[in-house]
């Protein structure tokens, strides 16, 4: 079996890349729509990592 060179790399872009617009984007607007300002959308984030 043969891969690209950087194939691994560019695969795990395009997911971040996919990530950012299915998950992050819809978070941002719902965030927005309760009035959640970015500095608390970062703190909650924060937040959570710690519990992990």
């Amino acid at each position: 079996m043969f891969a690209k060179a950087g194939a691994r790399t560019e695969l795990t872009n395009k997911r971040r890349q996919q990530f950012y617009e299915q998950y992050v984007v819809a978070r941002i607007c719902e965030a927005g729509k309760l009035g959640i300002t970015t500095e608390q959308l970062s703190e909650m984030i924060r937040k959570g990592n710690e519990k992990q």
